[in-house]
């Protein structure tokens, strides 16, 4: 003789004879059963907006571009975070003699909010940036003569050899935007997820 076995799935109280007759009761007992389960989703759609509020479209791409030039300022403040090879005829920070390269750096959000481009169109910034190839002439394109200022004051020349550009990057690599980005929306959701 077979042992009863009750069990209880929901409000459906089954009972089977045996192991075929509780498969059958199991079978259709989940057949007939209608689970009534209620999830309140008003508190995580809330969040869901307010996350997608902080990350998407234009305000985070600002500020990811905002993060960027401010990574770009320090560069100029600290000489590259003493990695830019130092200056030989005047005192101070490589590249800060006017501060007109630094302050050319700009962002700019993408039409649809889902990029940013940071730059300058400031002409002698790639050649600090990727340095260049020496040693070259410079000669004059309007006039007969180049100024520059020496170690002596302004000099005047006909040509110059110019021994070449060391590289001084101003931009972050890829890794470091990565890392800025990852910690903005880190920000972004500890704040979304603080209200």
């Amino acid at each position: 003789m077979a042992v009863p076995i009750f069990f209880r799935l929901g409000s459906a109280l089954l009972r089977g004879g045996g192991a075929n007759d509780l498969t059958n009761a199991a079978q259709a007992g989940v057949a007939a059963l209608k689970p009534n389960i209620h999830v309140d989703d008003r508190n995580l759609k809330k969040k869901m907006a307010a996350l997608k509020r902080e990350l998407g479209g234009r305000n985070m791409m600002s500020a990811i571009g905002m993060r960027q030039l401010k990574w770009i300022n320090e560069h100029f403040v600290t000489g590259g975070h003493g990695s830019w090879a130092g200056i030989k005829y005047r005192p101070g920070s490589p590249l800060l003699n006017t501060g007109r390269l630094r302050a050319s750096f700009t962002h700019r959000v993408g039409i649809f909010g889902h990029s940013v481009v940071v730059g300058t169109n400031n002409q002698v910034a790639p050649y600090h940036h990727f340095g260049t190839k020496g040693p070259y002439d410079i000669h004059p394109r309007n006039g007969t003569a180049l100024m520059f200022v020496g170690p002596n004051g302004p000099t005047f020349r006909r040509s110059v050899r110019h021994p070449g550009l060391v590289a001084r990057p101003m931009l972050p690599d890829v890794q470091e935007v990565e890392q800025m980005t990852g910690e903005l929306v880190k920000a972004a959701m500890q704040k979304i997820g603080q209200k």
